[in-house]
């Protein structure tokens, strides 16, 4: 498994338990700062790619962690790249995500603080991230907005988030995409937006011999899941069937 810390100016000080738990763990330190922008996420898959060339890393255990704008950047990056975490876990999240829906089923891990100067965004955004399925929240009591930070790495945090694997192949896609350059989820890829000026959303299910795809505001769309069969099986987009 692979843990990377999104952070601004701890250079990696906390990981002991992350390493204690049998994870490799990564600290990306200035990463955070760009909200999950194309510098920062430019240089986020750079490391990635070469740590993926290095070590033998299990792609359906890879985990974030992030606090204050890290935790917005971290948060950005698993609804932009829904097929990329398997569960979050972030502490004083200043970004309420309102239009963040690509999560699905991962495991989501938010702390904040009563007492901190940043709780009320901090507390909005935990509790609409809270909604997920496979969510988890917790307040920390009189901890400043600093001392959160060192309380993502609680032994007790770390083996609730690593304990989640992701789906490589899961049969419930919802995607929300509001641009051309993140158009890809799991098996489902959208060729572009018809409009650009509004958002496209695509629900896809795979299951029962089936594949159902409802889609608004897409050129088109592909798909590669794996087959389960030598027959042709039914195919429903936007409630027309066809064979495949």
């Amino acid at each position: 498994p692979l843990v990377i810390h999104h952070e601004i100016l701890n250079y990696g000080a906390n990981c002991a338990s992350v390493k204690a738990s049998g994870c490799l763990a990564v600290n990306m330190t200035g990463r955070g700062i760009t909200f999950g922008g194309y510098v920062g996420e430019a240089c986020f898959f750079e490391i990635l790619s070469e740590l993926m060339r290095i070590y033998r890393i299990d792609a359906s255990r890879i985990y974030g962690i992030g606090h204050c704008s890290a935790a917005a950047a971290v948060l950005m990056l698993a609804h932009n790249h829904p097929d990329l975490y398997a569960g979050v876990l972030l502490s004083e999240c200043m970004d309420t995500p309102s239009d963040l829906q690509n999560t699905g089923d991962m495991t989501i891990i938010t702390l904040y603080s009563d007492r901190s100067l940043a709780r009320g965004k901090a507390k909005a955004a935990a509790k609409a991230l809270s909604r997920s399925p496979a969510s988890r929240m917790y307040v920390m009591k009189e901890c400043t907005h600093d001392m959160i930070q060192k309380c993502c790495f609680q032994e007790h945090l770390i083996e609730q988030l690593i304990s989640s694997t992701r789906q490589r192949c899961p049969e419930h896609i919802h995607f929300e995409i509001y641009g051309n350059r993140y158009t890809k989820s799991a098996w489902l890829t959208a060729d572009g937006l018809m409009n650009p000026c509004h958002a496209a959303l695509i629900e896809a299910k795979h299951e029962n011999e089936s594949l159902t795809v409802s889609a608004e505001n897409v050129t088109g769309f592909s798909v590669s899941v794996p087959r389960r069969t030598d027959n042709a099986f039914p195919v429903f987009i936007n409630g027309k069937r066809i064979l495949c």
